[in-house]
């Protein structure tokens, strides 16, 4: 059973070599501001949108200083909930 388990998340990784990474418009900060809201899946914070849609905390600890400091003190409470 495992090895179907990591047969199918291979081909998930190896399908989204495909697809196109979304183009943002605005500056620096507006993009930034929305790659961090469609982190936000109104229960936690993914580690992304795009491919890798689950929570690490290991990643999350790298980000967790930072979305504080950007107002984001709410959710990142209750992703570590």
């Amino acid at each position: 059973m495992r090895n179907i388990e990591l047969i199918k998340e291979g081909l998930h990784i190896f399908a989204n070599r495909f697809k196109p990474y979304p183009k943002y418009k605005g500056n620096v900060d507006q993009i930034c501001q929305k790659i961090v809201q469609q982190c936000w899946n109104n229960n936690f914070f993914q580690t992304g949108s795009y491919s890798y849609p689950e929570f690490w905390t290991r990643d999350f600890g790298f980000c967790t200083n930072a979305l504080i400091s950007l107002g984001y003190k709410k959710k990142v409470q209750k992703t570590l909930t």
